[in-house]
């Protein structure tokens, strides 16, 4: 399937550009600002002419695009089913076209996974191409790019995956976790697998087999991250699931009940002497069990959800859609007597509830628990049993600034036009393989880089600075025998072309850039060649950078095997400030 992908790529690109001259780079920036870079792409390969809001006016409702698919249907039904066992995204729309044949499928694209990762069924994931044991693929996979969650070794839990993971190039076989590995191999131990795909033949197995092997084997790792929450992502759950559960969506995010009663848990109590009308029991409560109840209820519909703070601005932004019911909070009180007493735990902070001086009367020394109403904000007694309202808020997320890693150089950055920030991490001192390079890159969690413009390189060039051990220059003595580095650079580029290969003339470009560290193969192709041949080769070419000469090389691995090398990846998201919609509904 994965070659079948490339061919059609270069097939439509080939067929757009004789008609209108659009090319991927083109589609990218007409629709700047709409949909992650993986979802752009497969818009593109099947035949959309634009993405739009799915609700015009109103960005926050998510986007979409109309693709076509080759395969006849019958009906609606059928046109469902096909578009849904082919393209891993909410499928709003599907119907046989009656006057090309083949069928329609239009998508909608509610998350935004980072350039690197490929986005399917609302997480992300990527492969990792240096091969390495179990305990280090689960090490390099809980890391990421920031702004969302769930960092981890891919879990392989359904077979269907398969057909998906085609659309990620290059993996040969890779750890997963498969949770029911047991239904795979009766002896099984653990869930840890290999997941096989282009290295198929290796095994004499199919594609998309699951073998176990022994945790210190070295193959590649395929990680997984559920992407931030959109507004577009809650209005289309409340939606889906709104019959048969209350989920409710308002400006300011989603709320939803526990279908079971709560109280708050009590920790422990001891004597306290002194009271206003005597003594009485000094209790201590908690309420940190709520946070994995709204969790466990949010995993359910694959998002991050925690319970419903107390905090007056929150109330106001949901009481109207509350009933007479009262719903706990994760509020509570030890001890003190007054309002001002009652503490919001959050993020591993404790925040008050009430603004200091709210109440001086000591009326509530045997209040800790916390509820509310559609009528107010109420302190109850730890025995209150009620639901708890559990919440999902989503944040406006902006890049920050790169990076200092370990034993780096200061890292260049540089945003571009469509507005990420990338950060490239040059290496002028270590003369290695590629494949060595991989690794090093892959542990910063980055890939070889790329660029986007010749604005982006030439900021990039101005620190490339080969710097040859003491007494040697482009010719040096590696592994027993004299190898030639001549200032080259491995980048993140390979050839022949498997992405955005046609350009606007209709021309088949050599080489494209890989993995997501960029996307515009027009300036990879255009840009200076001198010192070697930019042209087709038996077999795979591997792109570099010749600081000297201020150009690009394709050349086969053996060809300059020991050379610089370049790290790129984008640069971490910062939260900012809760997004607020300018639509509502009232589901539930």
């Amino acid at each position: 399937m994965l070659f079948v992908l490339f061919a059609a790529l270069i097939a439509f690109s080939a067929t757009s550009v004789q008609a209108d001259l659009v090319t991927l780079d083109s589609f990218k920036y007409d629709n700047n600002g709409t949909v992650d870079f993986s979802s752009m792409k497969t818009c593109f390969v099947y035949g959309a002419t634009k993405i739009e809001e799915v609700q015009p006016g109103h960005a926050d409702m998510g986007y979409k695009c109309t693709v076509k698919l080759g395969t006849w249907t019958a009906d609606s039904k059928q046109a469902q089913e096909l578009c849904e066992s082919r393209l891993p995204y909410y499928i709003i729309e599907a119907e046989p076209d009656q006057n090309n044949g083949g069928t329609k499928c239009t998508l909608q694209f509610n998350l935004n996974c980072d350039q690197m990762y490929t986005q399917i069924l609302g997480k992300c994931y990527k492969v990792l191409q240096l091969p390495v044991p179990l305990a280090e693929a689960n090490q390099k996979c809980s890391t990421g790019p920031g702004g969302g969650s769930g960092y981890r070794l891919a879990e392989y839990y359904s077979n269907n995956l398969a057909l998906y993971f085609d659309q990620i190039q290059n993996i040969q076989d890779a750890w997963v976790n498969v949770p029911n590995l047991k239904s795979y191999y009766d002896n099984a131990v653990g869930t840890a697998a290999i997941y096989v795909q282009d290295g198929a033949y290796k095994y004499d197995s199919r594609m998309g087999d699951i073998l176990m092997d022994d945790p210190n084997s070295k193959h590649q790792a395929i990680c997984e991250y559920t992407p931030p929450m959109t507004m577009a992502e809650m209005y289309y759950l409340a939606n889906v699931y709104s019959e048969i559960y209350p989920i409710t969506v308002y400006p300011g995010g989603a709320i939803f009940p526990t279908a079971n009663f709560k109280t708050i848990r009590q920790t422990f109590f001891n004597q306290r002497t002194s009271k206003k009308d005597g003594e009485t029991d000094y209790y201590k409560f908690n309420t940190t069990d709520f946070d994995t109840d709204c969790n466990r209820l949010g995993k359910i519909l694959n998002v991050e959800s925690f319970p419903m703070t107390a905090v007056e601005n929150d109330f106001n932004d949901v009481k109207d859609y509350l009933s007479e019911r009262f719903y706990l909070t994760n509020a509570f009180k030890n001890d003190g007597c007054q309002q001002g007493d009652y503490r919001q735990y959050s993020g591993g902070t404790y925040y008050p509830v009430y603004k200091a001086g709210a109440s001086t009367a000591n009326d509530y020394c045997d209040a800790h628990s916390f509820s509310f109403n559609r009528n107010g904000r109420y302190p109850t007694m730890a025995g209150m049993r009620a639901p708890l309202l559990c919440a999902l808020h989503t944040f406006r997320w902006y890049y920050g600034d790169c990076i200092q890693e370990n034993g780096w150089e200061p890292p260049v950055q540089f945003r571009r036009k469509d507005g990420q920030v990338f950060c490239h991490y040059i290496n002028n001192k270590d003369i290695i393989s590629r494949f060595v390079a991989v690794g090093k890159c892959e542990g910063i969690g980055a890939l070889l880089s790329g660029f986007d413009s010749l604005e982006e390189f030439e900021e990039v060039a101005k620190h490339v600075h080969p710097t040859y051990p003491p007494g040697t220059g482009w010719i040096q003595h590696i592994d027993g025998e004299y190898r030639s580095v001549q200032n080259h650079y491995a980048l993140g580029g390979e050839s022949p072309c498997r992405n955005n290969c046609i350009d606007k003339k209709g021309n088949t470009h050599i080489a494209s850039w890989s993995g997501g560290v960029a996307a515009n193969s027009d300036f990879l192709n255009g840009h200076k060649h001198e010192g070697y041949d930019w042209k087709l080769r038996p077999g795979d070419q591997l792109v570099s950078f010749r600081s000297d000469m201020d150009s690009f090389h394709v050349h086969p691995l053996n060809d300059y095997e020991y050379i610089f090398y370049i790290c790129g990846k984008a640069a971490p998201l910062v939260q900012g400030e809760q997004q607020k919609a300018g639509l509502a509904n009232n589901k539930g």
